[in-house]
């Protein structure tokens, strides 16, 4: 929804990383190297010897992970290395999951004032089928950019 240059724009809501606070070079090394160290420590974990014992008991295991979906692949070869059996595994849709918090919320601030929601979400054109259920006075933009580059990979660390 595009905002008119008459109307009164009353409440704003802004997202702060990659948004609000843009990250440079060395704000992506440090978030690369937090991704780093997680997955080092991951591989530090032990297998919890009574509950594996247990699983032959079950026809069926699923594995549901707080993990992101795209930590998939290697979860499962984590897994495969500690001689766990299982037949899915199910991991979070972080971004997805927020994505929706963050619609509802802005959804539920203001019906009857004009809200401009920006966010660098609206840079992606995965969301044009969920706007739709945003209230009509929800105007939502993109970011303007500084000189800083985004590089496509989003600095959140709530995606881990």
């Amino acid at each position: 929804m595009e905002a008119e240059a008459s109307d009164t724009m009353k409440l704003a809501v802004v997202d702060i990383d990659d948004t609000l606070l843009m990250g440079g070079r060395l704000s992506r090394l440090f978030w690369h190297f937090s991704l780093t160290f997680q997955r080092m420590g991951r591989r530090l974990q032990k297998v919890n010897g009574r509950l594996l014992d247990q699983l032959p008991e079950y026809d069926t295991v699923v594995i549901l992970s707080g993990r992101d979906k795209h930590e998939i692949q290697f979860t499962q070869s984590q897994l495969r290395k500690a001689g766990i059996r299982f037949d899915k595994l199910i991991c979070c849709p972080r971004k997805d999951l927020i994505n929706k918090w963050k619609m509802s919320v802005v959804d539920s601030l203001d019906k009857e004032n004009r809200i401009v929601w920006i966010d660098d979400i609206f840079e992606e054109n995965l969301l044009k089928g969920a706007l739709l259920q945003l209230h009509p006075n929800v105007t939502t933009i993109p970011p303007t950019r500084t000189a800083l580059v985004k590089n496509g990979r989003s600095s959140e660390l709530e995606w881990l």
